[in-house]
């Protein structure tokens, strides 16, 4: 367990170099994005679906589809970012059979302790990994059985994938996807009604700085 700790840690660590560097390297582009520029740019990401106990997938492509057709157009229509896929096809079923502190993901407080434990050690094993500078890291969204207490959970900039409760890709929930994904680039949640970053009820619409901190994110790229 404590090596599992240490890998957390060291990789939490370079998370963060890696953000703070990009981010002071594309602070022209941050300014430019909040003055009105929309030149199109990219997100890459992955989306893998686990297996139970049994090796029984908790989704199909069909679940997830929904969800990741509300992320290509909010992404697109709010950001002018386009969400192509870090690997064909771009959402998948992983062969093995997901640990319990996987399929259970908490969130909160709790994903914190979690990415230091078998989950988070689970997650970073199968994620897709990015280059060293950290710049276009494309992000792993993992469908889980149940994130507890939630509907997706992301530790924000900090790590390089989210987790999405597989009951949650449908319906009033869809949302919940391109949420995390907001997480991940660095939008904190928001109060702003039809904003996408509300933590419940989620809405379309993104403000002009929320598009600067998305567009200026380690994750999103010309090309």
């Amino acid at each position: 367990m404590a090596r599992l700790a240490l890998a957390a840690g060291l990789t939490e660590a370079a998370n963060v170099l890696r953000e703070t560097g990009n981010r002071l390297v594309r602070a022209p582009d941050l300014v430019a994005t909040a003055a009105g520029s929309r030149r199109p740019k990219r997100l890459r990401a992955r989306v893998l679906v686990l297996r139970d106990e049994r090796g029984a997938p908790v989704a199909s492509a069909d679940d997830v589809e929904p969800a990741l057709e509300e992320a290509r157009r909010v992404l697109r229509d709010q950001a002018a970012i386009d969400l192509v896929p870090a690997l064909e096809p771009m959402v998948a079923t992983l062969d093995v059979h997901a640990p319990p502190e996987a399929l259970d993901s908490p969130c909160a407080e709790g994903s914190w302790r979690a990415d230091f434990g078998p989950g988070g050690a689970f997650f970073r094993r199968f994620g897709v990994r990015g280059p060293a500078s950290g710049s276009g890291a494309p992000i792993t969204v993992f469908v889980v059985r149940d994130v507890l207490g939630k509907a997706g959970c992301s530790l924000g900039p900090l790590v390089d994938y989210v987790t999405v409760d597989g009951g949650a890709l449908r319906g009033r929930t869809k949302r919940v996807l391109v949420h995390e994904l907001g997480h991940a680039c660095g939008l904190p949640h928001s109060r702003l009604a039809e904003n996408l970053m509300l933590p419940r009820r989620m809405g379309d619409r993104l403000e002009s700085w929320q598009v600067a901190v998305l567009r200026s994110s380690r994750h999103v790229t010309f090309r």
